[in-house]
């Protein structure tokens, strides 16, 4: 039963952070592959 109601949460929490630093970081740097490509396009 606990691990039944701490499964989905432990998994959402778990994409969502690892989701959201990856774009923080990616962010940061400046490396974005979403910023990087229409850079290139319009280059």
């Amino acid at each position: 039963m606990f691990s039944f109601t701490f499964d989905p949460l432990a998994a959402i929490f778990g994409i969502s952070g690892i989701v959201g630093f990856f774009f923080f970081v990616s962010a940061a740097k400046g490396t974005s592959s979403i910023n990087t490509k229409p850079h290139k396009e319009l280059d």
